[in-house]
């Protein structure tokens, strides 16, 4: 089970307009080097109970996001042309969200929220962390949606070093 969420401020970068980007992630994750190297030391063995609470933030986050800067302008390109597991279905962006985070078979995943964009969310290389840029405006109010997301997780501000997992 997830037991925290943990975030910090990663870099202001503008992306067509001024923004910030964050990374979330939650406590505990599998034992990853590249965490370590990062800083981050709170490592457990995910389970069944552990994935299905990553999918559950996973759409709490994508939820919300869309409610605040729109829906995601277009499936990333990845999405249409990887052969999925069901026949004749496509993955849903929140199905690539988590199985771009949760594993390093899949490519990178990026979605871009509005139109003009106002928000993105990406996932990549396995890593159970959510890379998340919000437009200045969106950015001021980001403890409002990352307690909408938490839901009654608590949540820790966490710097680590962001080389290392980007």
């Amino acid at each position: 089970m997830i037991a925290r969420l943990h975030w910090g401020c990663v870099a202001s970068e503008a992306i067509g307009t001024p923004g910030t980007w964050f990374a979330l992630w939650p406590e505990p994750v599998d034992h990853d080097l590249c965490f370590a190297a990062a800083g981050f030391d709170a490592f457990a063995d995910s389970d069944e109970a552990w994935g299905t609470d990553f999918e559950r933030l996973a759409e709490r986050l994508l939820v919300t996001l869309t409610e605040i800067a729109g829906p995601p302008a277009e499936t990333v390109p990845a999405m249409r042309v990887r052969r999925w597991p069901v026949a004749g279905k496509q993955p849903t962006p929140l199905a690539y969200l988590t199985l771009a985070a949760m594993d390093d078979q899949w490519p990178a995943c990026r979605l871009e929220l509005g139109s003009p964009v106002r928000g993105v969310i990406a996932t990549g290389n396995g890593h159970p962390i959510f890379w998340i840029w919000l437009a200045a405006e969106l950015a001021a109010r980001w403890h409002e949606y990352l307690h909408r997301v938490a839901a009654r997780l608590p949540v820790s501000e966490t710097a680590l070093r962001w080389s290392h997992l980007r």
